[in-house]
């Protein structure tokens, strides 16, 4: 840009201490609209602050209180992708309402010319005069909670300037955390906004003029305005990775009226036709979605999710049908429920699959069942095996089928408008449900491939030998929650040997046991620890046989069998659930007369069985929902203790349901009222904090509580539906301390276990 002297020098009047060669270079670096834009004093003002950016510091900010409540910023600071949107987000986190903004990109010069006199005692890595950086103005007015001005300053200049200075670290992580906690404060922001006008709405449409300039690509945008506009819009394009050189925004009659000037990632303008049309619908779906961002637990994830999934949608052969559909505020509602809730649901179900994520929420948005009755899975289980002979073949749909109801079951749960405890009750039967059903199934054949290779299995009296599989744990007990494992136990009638088959024959314990190998291996866990076959808990653990027969059970299990007390303990949840009912019920009556009516049970080499499980799985201050003190575990270990003290003159104490125990406990005036409700809350709230922990990880492993607050927190108090009214996520942390205290108390006055 040609410059006079009379330019210079006026600016140069204003910028003492500056030399005319560092006036000349910044003029020089901006466009004609800003030189129009300001007088003088402010370019000097804008030059002088720019001068002082440097490593320590990456960000200077200008503000002015000007007339009838008006705000002016400014902002300088070297340029990173998502810096624009930051800025904006920050503004719209602490209430500042953008009525016009000019947002400037100074390019990258080889020399930045004279030096200024100052001279700093340390050399910079980088330099404004030189490098590129952002010069963003903005007006604006204060929509609240904080309007006065002084105070709402105090809060916005840190939290811009931590922003700023994780961009500036150049890492993929700290700027990651830089979205995190800009998305955090515009979410919250609009929870508050929507709770004081719930008759907002988002923006249902969106006017862009294309205009190809010389470097970049100019895209004029008209939209009916709604909170945090530019945030929304600009956070849009940058997830589309685009550059953002320059917009001019201004807000007028209740529309928000935007020049922005982007470019590709390679610095390149835009110049498909076909790119853009989708680009317009794709940037009109996230500015709707985030107007729902404070419906998701984590909603910057939500909002990168749901960015990714509109780029399907907006290719789609029927877009404009699911175009429609979206528009419906439920549905929007429910997309940011699901895409901030779980990992492993994204990642596995949704990610590339938008065609098998919306149809599902149409149903929902016309009001009709999305997830099948619970009675019709046996049968539409059967029909999906239904005359498939190959064995390979039949595991694969098995799995398909499998995959399919975890979705819908895992999606009802998210979207669930029932009360949280009776929500992941509803979650416990489903899952629980399906899996006996995938385990007889998947049993059954195998079995059949088994007799057809080997034989049927026979006594030494040449009577054909049944097999049962049992449940144990969460299965065993009908309190499966998200990222569960199925916990099976398998056995057969009695020892003997196979009739023979194509591979000859085999005794009967190697059978069954190739048998419980292969019904485990024919349920695929997409994950580690997500619906995972477990036979760890069998007699000798990894090392003994994965079938036992009955006569093994009961010697393993008896008075002078080698099993320790922790695992005869682990037998108050053994349940029947696939193959022979009648030996199945043999072995729970068994069990029954081992554990009830048998010798009584030691609790000490129990408890010193979970101090050492608790020193294993402990971090030096970490919390851990089933291994601290008080926490599940010791409930759990609690309640069936109890079941073994009091059985015998208690019968109804005979069940494997721990919650059904609790409430047997109870009725029989074992526990008082005060501590059948201490117990019940706690066992709720665990059983609840840990499957959002699974949820938030897309893990059964690691159950440590997040740190104090930490965004982490936050997230899991949200998929709890458990915050407080400033949303920190420290509920939980209270929570946990006033429940596990109370299992503790009770641990000591009942066993005197400390």
């Amino acid at each position: 840009m040609n410059l006079t002297s009379d330019q210079v020098a006026r600016v140069c009047s204003h910028a003492s201490g500056v030399e005319a060669g560092i006036v000349q270079t910044f003029l020089g670096r901006l466009e004609p609209d800003y030189l129009g834009a300001f007088d003088p004093p402010t370019i000097a003002t804008h030059l002088l602050a720019l001068l002082k950016l440097s490593d320590e510091k990456p960000a200077q900010i200008l503000l002015q209180r000007l007339h009838r409540g008006v705000i002016e910023c400014v902002v300088l600071a070297f340029d990173h992708p998502f810096e624009f949107s930051s800025i904006c987000g920050v503004m719209a986190g602490t209430g500042f309402s953008i009525e016009s903004s000019d947002a400037f990109t100074l390019p990258r010069v080889k020399s930045a010319g004279a030096r200024s006199r100052r001279r700093d005692p340390l050399p910079r890595r980088r330099d404004p005069m030189s490098d590129p950086v952002i010069l963003d103005h903005f007006l604006g007015t204060l929509l609240g909670p904080l309007t006065d001005f002084d105070k709402w300053a105090e809060l916005f200049t840190p939290a811009l300037l931590e922003a700023m200075r994780l961009l500036d670290q150049k890492q993929e992580e700290m700027a990651q955390r830089a979205k995190q906690l800009v998305n955090e404060r515009v979410t919250r922001w609009l929870k508050v906004r929507r709770q004081s006008n719930p008759h907002t709405s988002p923006p249902l449409s969106l006017d862009v003029a294309v205009e190809q300039l010389p470097r970049s690509t100019r895209l004029r945008l008209r939209a009916p305005d709604t909170p945090a506009f530019l945030y929304a819009l600009s956070t849009a394009l940058s997830l589309h990775e685009l550059q953002i050189n320059k917009t001019r925004a201004r807000t007028a009659e209740g529309s928000a009226v935007d020049e922005i000037d982007v470019v590709d990632r390679n610095g390149q303008p835009l110049s498909d036709p076909d790119a853009l049309q989708q680009l317009r619908r794709s940037v009109l779906l996230t500015l709707q979605f985030a107007y729902f961002l404070d419906k998701s637990p984590d909603p910057f994830t939500a909002l990168q999710r749901f960015d990714e999934l509109s780029r399907q949608i907006v290719q789609m052969p029927r877009a404009g049908h699911w175009l429609e559909v979206l528009g419906n505020p439920l549905t929007m509602t429910d997309l940011a429920k699901v895409l901030g809730a779980s990992n492993f649901l994204w990642e596995d179900f949704i990610r590339f699959k938008a065609d098998a994520l919306l149809p599902v929420l149409q149903r929902r948005e016309r009001g009709q069942e999305f997830c099948p009755a619970l009675a019709s899975l046996p049968r539409r289980l059967e029909e999906a095996l239904a005359g498939i002979k190959d064995f390979e073949q039949q595991r694969i749909h098995l799995n398909e089928f499998k995959d399919r109801e975890l979705f819908l079951i895992d999606l009802e749960h998210i979207l669930a408008e029932e009360n949280p405890d009776s929500a992941f009750q509803i979650l416990s039967e489903r899952l629980v449900f399906l899996a006996e059903n995938l385990v007889a199934a998947a049993s059954r054949f195998v079995y059949v491939e088994l007799v057809r290779l080997y034989g049927m299995p026979r006594d030494t009296r040449g009577d054909p030998v049944g097999f049962a599989v049992l449940g144990l744990g969460k299965l065993g007990g009908v309190a499966l929650g998200y990222a569960s494992d199925i916990e099976l136990l398998f056995l057969f009638e009695s020892d003997g040997a196979t009739s023979g088959g194509t591979r000859g024959s085999l005794d009967n314990g190697e059978f069954f046991s190739i048998l419980a190998r292969e019904t485990g291996h024919s349920i695929l866990a997409k994950r580690e620890g997500i619906f995972q076959v477990d036979m760890r808990l069998r007699p000798f653990g990894a090392s003994g046989p994965l079938a036992i027969s009955k006569r093994d059970f009961a010697q393993y299990y008896g008075p002078e069998g080698q099993s320790h007390e922790f695992e005869r303990l682990a037998l108050v949840r053994l349940r029947w659930i696939a193959g022979d009912s009648k030996l199945g019920f043999e072995i729970e009556r068994l069990r029954d007369k081992l554990l009830y009516e048998g010798p009584p049970l030691d609790p000490k080499p129990v408890w010193e069985i979970s101090r050492k499980m608790r020193l294993q799985h402990a971090k030096a201050g970490k919390i851990n929902s089933k291994h601290s003190p008080g926490a599940l575990g010791d409930l759990e270990q609690t309640i069936q203790l109890l079941q073994l003290t009091h059985a015998k003159e208690a019968p109804q104490l005979r069940t494997p349901r721990l919650h059904e125990a609790m409430h047997a406990l109870r009725r029989a005036g074992i526990l008082s009222a005060e501590e059948f409700e201490d117990l019940l809350l706690a066992y709720q709230f665990l059983r609840r904090l840990i499957n959002a922990q699974r949820m938030l990880r897309g893990s059964a492993r690691d159950l440590f509580l997040p740190e104090k607050d930490s965004d982490e927190l936050v997230h899991l108090a949200r998929r709890m539906r458990y915050v407080s009214d400033d949303d920190s996520g420290a509920t939980i942390l209270r929570g946990f301390k006033r429940h596990t205290a109370n299992i503790q108390r009770f641990i000591r006055e009942c066993f005197g276990i400390k």
